[in-house]
């Protein structure tokens, strides 16, 4: 999807217009309202479609929206860190340490609250494919249980990246934050 060292899905999404963001997280979420409901050997009810793919994309460009506020700092230049496993050349200690210690913190918490979370909605994800008998849903749900016994490994991975990057600031020049 592009060249090795270009942007990413993330770094695209993160790049575009929050109006375009919005049109596209519909349009994607329309898509698979649609093969849900096919799968679930439904009719497409295009009213109760508009009105969950309004909702679903309402609240990610909402979310999108409070990310970006918040993105001071190395923003996705962190990332693009992590990914690579080096920090940039001009990388100041006095303001990567700080937001590599937020990373680490989030991954941390993600160890735990990533099972339970994908875990629950698995269990949650059942319960209408029992009752409505669809295999959509059998599939969502399976799909929430990897995720539920992936999401650890992913965020053991990151806390290993943001320690390799915060041992790289130790051996930078700089003030270290009280």
């Amino acid at each position: 999807m592009g060249a090795p060292g270009g942007p990413g899905l993330q770094q695209r999404l993160d790049a575009l217009p929050l109006p375009v963001f919005f049109v596209v997280v519909a349009v994607v979420g329309g898509l698979a309202g649609v093969v849900l409901d096919v799968l679930g050997d439904r009719t497409v009810d295009v009213a109760a479609l508009a009105v969950r793919v309004v909702l679903f994309a309402g609240v990610l460009t909402w979310l999108a929206a409070r990310q970006r506020r918040r993105g001071a700092g190395p923003g996705p230049a962190i990332g693009a860190g992590l990914r690579s496993g080096t920090l940039p050349a001009g990388a100041d200690p006095a303001v990567w340490r700080p937001a590599l210690e937020q990373q680490r913190r989030g991954a941390v918490r993600g160890r735990r609250l990533g099972p339970a979370v994908f875990g629950g909605l698995a269990v949650v994800s059942v319960v209408p494919a029992i009752v409505l008998g669809s295999v959509g849903w059998w599939l969502i749900a399976a799909a929430w249980g990897v995720l539920a016994v992936l999401s650890p490994l992913g965020s053991t991975r990151n806390v290993r990246r943001v320690d390799g990057l915060l041992g790289q600031l130790g051996d930078r020049p700089g003030r270290r934050p009280g």
